[in-house]
């Protein structure tokens, strides 16, 4: 089970039991932390989706009126006090159901909504994947070979033209909901992100950013836009620029 593997099979059920899943994660700080993580995540979305529907908020959607029928106990005895379920009763109870399912589905998105992040810009959309994956992918300590990290870029017409330091990570992921390429190298002045995005994203990245913690500069390439993002700690001259001499791109 490769990485990629592991936090899918991880993020569809959290409180796994596999083994698989359990013995990769036995021992591990880092993917232990994950799972905490993940767990809380669901947790979360669980009690999310405990969403009340208010009383006579499925009768106002569907403008039922909720009249109970009675039954002449005089004619009746005890165990004939059956209303029969006619047609138009069935009708009802099916706009219910129908009812209930808006109203919860009402209730849940908003809920939702209110718990997620404002994230406008493609900068924005960015700096969230670092922070995001700054347990995992800045910590994982792999070596990616340059065969496999062209093998990747091609997807985009990039090519890595000679490493310039260890490439400890480089996924796939999806930016805007668009396949991108997802990078982490080690330099000889510390860790930098790098994000190979497509070139029609509706959200542009600025040239250059930053905020409290990262800074990055964006380029548009050939066949493909380069970000990079690094700590605002490395204090090095033109350190985007020199990794960027290393790349190539072209249709």
């Amino acid at each position: 089970m490769n990485d990629a593997e592991f936090r899918q099979a991880l993020l569809v059920e959290p409180f796994t039991s596999d083994s698989t899943v359990t013995d990769k994660i036995e021992g591990n700080a880092e993917l232990e932390q994950l799972q905490s993580e993940y767990q809380a995540f669901d947790k979360n979305l669980r009690e999310t989706a405990q969403v009340d529907v208010p009383e006579g908020l499925m009768a106002s959607l569907m403008n039922i009126p909720l009249q109970q029928e009675t039954v002449d106990e005089s004619t009746s005895s005890q165990s004939e006090k059956v209303v029969p379920i006619t047609s138009r009763k069935r009708n009802n109870f099916v706009q219910l159901a129908l009812a209930a399912s808006v109203a919860f589905a009402l209730g849940l998105s908003f809920t939702m909504l209110q718990n997620q992040p404002v994230v406008e810009t493609g900068t924005e959309i960015a700096l969230a994947h670092v922070y995001h994956e700054a347990d995992y992918a800045m910590q994982l300590d792999g070596n990616v070979s340059l065969e496999d990290v062209n093998a990747k870029l091609a997807t985009f017409g990039g090519e890595l033209m000679a490493k310039f330091g260890r490439v400890t990570f480089a996924n796939y992921c999806f930016f805007e909901k668009q396949k991108s390429l997802h990078m982490v190298v080690e330099t000889d002045f510390g860790k930098v992100t790098m994000f190979i995005t497509p070139k029609d994203l509706d959200r542009a990245i600025d040239n250059s950013f930053s905020d409290d913690k990262y800074e990055g500069s964006s380029w548009s390439m050939q066949t493909a836009d380069l970000t990079i993002i690094s700590d605002k700690e490395m204090k090095v001259a033109d350190k985007h620029e020199k990794l960027l001499k290393h790349f190539r791109f072209s249709a």
